[in-house]
């Protein structure tokens, strides 16, 4: 599969924003990063919902659907989580996460904000809430986007 192109990415934004337009939604992860002006290229969107809103987002969405909502546990998260192709670009909606730190499980909050991109209104996770959850996962790529968060909100 080809690299996705910013292009894309801001492509598909426009089909959620219109798609999704009755549903609350928080756009998370590089996505989220990326609409707020932080210097990173993401590979997918990754949406963060209720478990009310997550279904309806799945009817909504049915035709791009390739993973079937369903209950995943990995090494760190856990949550309701389903996944769609739409334009080539793999969209990943989660609810009720739950994030792994030291050997508890905890709550991952978002107190959203909204933010104009491109002309289009959406609902982001801080930039504040990014850094401080990526600060307590430290992977390999969270140690990147540490950086360029804190480069990005020093501005």
């Amino acid at each position: 599969m080809l690299k996705p192109t910013r292009k894309k990415i801001v492509d598909v934004l426009k089909f959620l924003n219109k798609r999704l337009n009755k549903v609350k939604w928080v756009l998370v992860g590089s996505t989220s990063l990326m609409v707020q002006g932080v210097d990173v290229f993401p590979h997918d969107i990754d949406i963060l919902t209720s478990k009310r809103d997550i279904r309806k987002i799945e009817k909504l969405l049915e035709k791009h659907e390739i993973k079937r909502l369903r209950y995943k546990i990995s090494e760190i998260f856990r949550s309701y989580f389903c996944i769609f192709r739409i334009k080539g670009i793999k969209v990943e909606v989660m609810s009720n996460l739950e994030v792994k730190i030291g050997n508890r499980w905890k709550k991952f909050r978002v107190l959203p904000q909204e933010i104009e991109f491109k002309g289009m209104k959406f609902l982001v996770s801080p930039l504040k809430d990014e850094l401080r959850i990526r600060k307590k996962l430290r992977r390999k790529v969270d140690l990147r986007y540490i950086k360029k968060i804190e480069k990005h909100l020093k501005k």
